[in-house]
């Protein structure tokens, strides 16, 4: 039985992007007391835990939540030992609504927890003695808990307005902040000593001094500092002078001066708030030295601040709005930076394209140039960007003169109403409408607002409504009129049909400086670069009481990985055929297991690794311990319900980190442990053994006794010879670098072990015998062949059938004489140690036009095996110009030199340093084939940090 339990009724899910920081707004930061865990939370409903010492992700924590608004989080406590949190915020899109506080468990990211209040939470701290919980509601005061029991030790509901910060002092007295502009002050007994209005509304309008941002005791609770949210003020009570300090305002004039902040010496205050468009973001800062009156203003490459943490080193933790988490050195210089890399979503209205069809979309990018998309285009190169676009047939949703009248109505800095044709139209409470276009032949307008998208008629009707996951920045309509395409403000798109609006048909998420991406639609089915589905995942609500999971799209990479019916998504004919299918009713038949994994350490410094899995549904059949990104441990389960082991963290790793995977025959389970302190990174030289399995085919046996070949597949000389030339050197480097040579298994032409299928799948088994600390390197010179779906690549050995290799290019996704990636992939998971796969497979003049071996570098990645190719997707491989004197193909003549008289690292020459050699000579020498200087032949190297690393050989001599 699945724990997503059939017996109950299993909604829809709603599909969300994990990006590697938040996507919206961060709303808090906390730091644990020891300062070894940052803590965030914000509007994308994620609570996330961050390595403070490098800023590396530890956890991602799923918490219950709905659509729309239902589910933001707005408040944050730790405790003091830093090992849970206690986080609130929105509930439901009801502002009448009860609310609810969850305990989480940092290390393991659990739910522990929930606690029941009148209305949503706002604010939270715990006081020095991690007894009491005061959360501030947005609708019904302050309420003071027992952190162990939950009881109630005091309230107050005598509030007209929000709670909007809530703090205590060291001695346990409590100040509150609120939005009737009040500041209130209790005792540690709970008993309310005084409340006042400090700042008084000035006339004009200039400073309302009603909506107060946060409040905060200085560390020896000699302070209580707070700003306000609608005037840019900051004010110091000094409760051993008894004095009211107002503190002058910085530079740039803000908006506000709403967030407060204490050196942990109480020495020096920060405050910061909101700017005007355009204007520089400061932070400032005042000392206690001089009564609060010198403010200093630091300028910090970010657009605005919505929390900071200052450090004893005069350092401070930043969250920003762009999103990121910034550490900065205590001149404002960012020595740490983790940001959001979405395709920007602030820019000018009107610059958001799409063609005729809808297929492909382009925007600025954050450089200056575009970035597009071609939901048509192959993965390996659907997402591109360009330092300029042709805008000849292109379509940005703003049109004018089509018989329909819209005017804006101001309100603030959002437009709050509008009228079509003079009608008022509404979104609906709490909306604001950001964005608009309008059909090609006139029929309607389309609005943007906060947590919808709306189609409203010539009579200023609503016709259609689509909920969002955030606000709709920016909206463009097809060039034929089918589809309205939205730019949501947490990076996504989604098309719409603009007719019916409802759920989106497509959704893509990506981010183009790193190249990566995924879209995705609302059956499940998704496309992705190399890492792009680490992105996506769906949320699974708590069934009878349960946690709520995350279950990312890489967990089902067999299943739900579809490129074919991605590019397919917008055509007449596949969207009016598609039945509807319910995710979670899918994600329950794949049945992902439940996975944890810790690490502890004895008194002698030795680690001990322990994990468990739990099957949910389909049984548990193989595990894979990765350490510091290498697989130490591969396992078969046997088809168990349950497993419970440990394991000693093998010697030559640092144990900087520790994922494992558990596999069903359908899906995958993981989970990852970080240490609290960075480890330095093993090379793991002069440790492990060497195994290599080189292959080189240039002539077929089929076409050696006289099938028809058509001139297909093209006789590829140099390939044996690059297979030998390769193994020879790296067997000729090792001395120094491995202990043994292990294994050497030479597939070409004319050897006691031909390049057949058979030959290659037995020498592939022998790796079995590789250890944590060995070194595999698999290296392929041959014809190979995509499937059209995309799914799968073909190796075409000596003994292919021409058969086969035709079926493959029409659509077949058989081939009994062709080796497939899968059959690949699933002898290299039994492999552990540093794995290292090398093709020069996508030849000019190959088997088919589609040769493209992007399937085999997404799976690598999947598996953590090093990638290294002869050309990116999509283009060929070539010989060398040289033809008549080198007697190699380009790719591996480079290889070869590189591994003569690359960069070195202490005598051995890196995987990193060798593709840094030969990737610029060959792309050179490729624009001598083509015209107009045009590379056509780029190498590729996709491999984690300690993979690109890897000594391949050791110079003679060294």
């Amino acid at each position: 039985m699945s724990a997503l339990a059939s017996q109950e009724v299993l909604p829809d899910l709603e599909a969300r992007v994990a990006a590697d920081v938040h996507t919206g707004d961060i709303h808090q930061i906390r730091l644990s007391r020891d300062g070894q865990r940052l803590v965030s939370i914000g509007h994308d409903k994620f609570l996330l835990v961050w390595r403070a010492a490098d800023l590396r992700l530890m956890r991602r924590v799923v918490l219950p939540s709905g659509r729309g608004h239902a589910g933001v989080l707005r408040a944050l406590a730790l405790t003091p030992d830093g090992q849970r949190a206690f986080v609130g915020g929105v509930v439901s899109p009801d502002p009448q609504a009860e609310g609810e506080v969850y305990e989480v468990d940092l290390q393991k990211g659990e739910l522990l927890s929930r606690i029941r209040l009148p209305s949503a939470a706002e604010s939270m701290d715990i006081d020095a003695s991690g007894q009491r919980l005061a959360v501030g509601l947005h609708r019904g005061g302050v309420q003071v808990l027992d952190v162990q029991t939950r009881a109630k030790r005091f309230a107050d509901d005598a509030y007209d307005a929000t709670v909007k910060f809530v703090h205590f002092a060291p001695d346990s007295r409590l100040a509150t902040t609120a939005d009737d502009g009040m500041v209130r002050m209790y005792d540690d007994q709970g008993k309310l000593a005084w409340w006042k209005r400090f700042v008084e509304t000035q006339p004009g309008g200039g400073c309302q001094a009603r909506s107060m941002g946060g409040g905060r005791f200085s560390p020896d609770g000699r302070y209580f500092a707070f700003g306000y949210q609608d005037c840019p003020q900051t004010v110091v009570l000094d409760f051993q002078a008894s004095k009211v300090i107002a503190v002058p305002r910085g530079e740039s004039s803000p908006d506000s001066l709403c967030c407060i902040s204490w050196s942990p010496d109480s020495q020096r205050l920060y405050t910061y708030g909101r700017h005007a468009p355009g204007k520089q973001a400061m932070l400032y800062v005042s000392k206690a030295v001089d009564g609060f009156q010198a403010v200093q203003s630091l300028k910090v490459q970010a657009r605005s601040f919505s929390n900071s943490i200052p450090l004893a080193d005069g350092g401070l933790f930043v969250a920003t709005q762009d999103p990121g988490i910034l550490r900065l050195r205590p001149d404002g210089s960012v020595a740490l930076a983790v940001k959001n890399q979405a395709m920007p979503t602030e820019f000018k209205q009107g610059l958001f394209y799409t063609n005729h069809e809808g297929t492909s979309v382009t925007l600025p990018d954050a450089q200056g140039g575009w970035v597009s998309f071609d939901v048509s285009a192959p993965p390996s190169v659907g997402l591109t960007v360009d330092p300029s676009f042709k805008f000849k047939d292109s379509f940005n949703g703003v049109r004018h003169g089509q018989g329909l009248r819209f005017e804006w109505r101001h309100s603030g800095t959002h437009a709050q109403a509008l009228l079509v044709n003079g009608v008022a139209v509404g979104l609906g409470r709490n909306e604001q409408v950001r964005a608009h276009a309008e059909h090609p032949q006139g029929q309607a307008y389309y609005l943007g607002g906060n947590w919808r998208v709306a189609k409203v008629g010539a009579d200023g009707q609503v016709q259609a409504v689509a909920d969002t996951t955030s606000p709709a920045r920016h909206l463009t309509v097809s060039g034929n009129g089918r589809w309205l395409i939205a730019m949501l403000g947490d990076g996504t798109v989604r098309w719409y049909d603009a007719q019916t609006l409802g759920q989106p048909v497509l959704s893509l998420y990506a981010e183009p400086q790193r190249g990566e991406w995924v879209a995705w639609t609302q059956e499940g089915h998704y496309s992705a670069s190399r890492h792009g589905d680490e992105f996506l995942g769906w949320h699974v609500p708590g069934l009878s009481g349960s946690a709520p999971r995350f279950l990312h799209a890489s967990q089902f990479l067999n299943e739900l990985y579809r490129p074919d019916l991605i590019a397919k998504a917008l055509d007449a004919s596949s969207v009016q055929s598609k039945a509807l299918n319910n995710v979670a009713q899918r994600l329950n038949a794949l049945s992902a297991p439940r996975v944890r994994v810790s690490v502890s350490r004895d008194g002698q410094g030795a680690a001990t690794i322990r994990w468990s899995a739990q099957a949910t549904g389909r049984p548990l059949s193989t595990a894979t311990v990765y350490v510091d990104d290498v697989p130490v441990l591969q396992s078969d389960l046997g088809q168990q319900q349950a497993v419970q082991r440990e394991l000693a963290l093998p010697d030559g790793f640092s144990g900087d980190s520790v994922r494992v995977e558990v596999s069903t025959d359908a899906s995958l389970g993981f989970d990852d442990w970080l240490p609290t302190q960075p480890r330095s990174l093993t090379a793991h030289q002069n440790q492990g053994r060497l195994f290599v399995v080189a292959m080189g085919v240039n002539d077929f046996a089929e076409c050696r006794q006289g099938a028809l070949c058509q001139g297909e597949p093209r006789h590829l000389t140099n390939a044996p010879a690059d297979a030998e030339a390769l193994t020879q050197a790296l067997v000729a480097g090792s001395t120094g670098v491995f202990s043994e040579v292990a294994s050497v298994q030479l597939l070409i032409p004319g050897s006691p072990t031909p390049p057949t299928k058979g030959h290659l799948i037995a020498a592939m088994a022998k790796l079995k015998d590789a250890g944590p600390l060995d070194t595999v390197v698999f290296f392929v010179a041959a014809h190979g062949v995509e499937a059209r779906s995309g799914r799968r690549y073909w190796f075409v050995g000596e003994d292919a059938r021409m058969a086969d290799i035709k079926a493959i290019l029409q659509g077949a996704e058989t081939a009994s004489s062709l080796v497939s990636s899968d059959e690949i992939q699933a002898l290299l998971d039994k492999v552990p140690g540093r794995r290292l796969v090398v093709l020069d497979t996508c030849h000019a003049g190959a088997v088919g036009a589609k040769s493209d071996h992007f399937s085999v570098a997404k799976r690598s990645a999947a598996r953590r095996i090093a990638f290294l190719a002869a050309s990116q997707g999509g283009q060929s491989s070539y010989e060398h110009i040289d033809e008549g004197n080198v007697k190699h193909g380009a790719f591996t003549h480079y290889l070869l030199e590189a591994l003569r008289s690359a960069r070195d690292t202490n005598g051995a020459i890196t995987l990193l340093s060798a593709f840094e050699h030969l990737q610029p000579r060959v792309a050179d020498m490729s624009r001598k084939f083509g015209k107009g200087n045009v590379i056509l032949q780029s190498p590729v190297l996709f491999a984690p940090p300690v993979l690109r690393q890897m000594p391949l050989i050791r110079r003679q001599g060294m």
